[in-house]
C-alpha cells in the first residue's frame, strides 16, 4: 500500500500525516511531545469488511513472528517532508495457509515505527534519512510481537507481503489478543473453513509501483 506523507509546519507544532492512497475509513491520531512540537501520524485505510478483505487478499495464513527489522524506501522522486518512508518488517514463519501458496518464511511490511522496540536504533535510522527530531513519531499501529502467532491477510509486493489494512488484516490468535476490528481471528478462520469461502476468488487489484529501493536495517 502506498502511503503519502504531508508536512505542515507551525510555530509550535509539526504535523506529519501519512495517508493511504485508498479511501479513508479507519483513522488513529496520536501525538508525542518533541522539543515543544507535536508529531502526529494519521494512518488511514479502507475497511472492506471480513468478506471483502478475504477476497481482496491473495494470501491468507497463520504464522509466528520470529524477527523484526526495518526498512526505508528511497527513490529519486523529490519529497517535501521530513519523515522518510519508513517501514517495520516482520519476519513470519508461515504455518497454516487458507489461501494462496506461501510456505516457509515471508516478510510482512507495515508503514511506521514500532513503539517500545529498539527505539534508539529506530531513531538513528530515521535521522540517517533526514528525520530531524529527537523522539519517534507515534503511529499507534497494532501491537505485533516476536514469538506470537497471528492471522495475516496480505498481498505480494516486491519481496514483501503487504496488508490492505493492518487493523483488519493482522489479527492475534489468543483469547487475550487486542481487538482492533469487529471480526476476531477466530471468526475469520471459521469463515475461511466454511463452504461459503471461495479460496480461488480474488477481487483485488493491488499493485505497488517501485521506482526506488528499500534499504533494510537489522538490530
Amino acid at each position: 500500500m502506498k502511503n503519502k506523507i504531508l508536512v505542515i509546519i507551525f510555530a509550535l507544532s509539526i504535523l506529519l500525516t501519512a495517508c493511504s492512497a485508498q479511501d479513508v475509513d479507519n483513522r488513529e491520531n496520536v501525538s508525542s511531545a518533541n522539543q515543544g512540537r507535536t508529531v502526529i501520524i494519521c494512518n488511514t485505510y479502507k475497511n472492506y469488511g471480513m468478506e471483502g478483505n478475504c477476497s481482496r487478499s491473495a494470501n491468507i495464513y497463520t504464522g509466528k513472528v520470529v524477527d523484526i527489522r526495518f526498512a526505508v524506501y528511497e527513490s529519486d522522486e523529490k519529497n517535501n517532508f521530513d519523515m522518510p518512508q519508513y517501514y517495520t518488517i516482520y519476519k513470519v514463519a508461515v504455518d497454516k495457509v487458507y489461501k494462496g501458496s506461501l510456505e516457509g518464511v515471508v516478510y510482512v511490511k507495515i508503514f511506521g515505527v514500532k513503539q517500545g522496540y529498539k527505539e534508539s536504533f529506530q531513531l538513528d535510522i530515521l535521522k540517517k534519512h533526514g528525520y530531524k527530531y529527537d523522539s519517534l513519531p507515534h503511529t499507534n499501529m497494532p501491537n505485533i510481537d516476536i514469538g506470537k502467532v497471528y492471522l495475516f491477510l496480505s498481498n505480494e509486493s516486491d519481496k514483501y507481503e503487504v496488508v490492505i489494512n493492518p487493523y483488519e488484516c493482522i489479527l492475534g490468535i489468543s483469547k487475550n489478543a487486542p481487538k482492533y476490528t469487529e471480526s476476531s481471528a477466530e471468526q475469520i478462520i471459521a469463515y475461511l473453513e466454511s463452504p461459503e469461502f471461495d479460496k480461488d476468488l480474488f477481487t483485488g487489484e493491488y499493485k505497488e509501483t517501485t521506482v526506488g529501493k528499500y534499504i533494510e536495517y537489522a538490530p
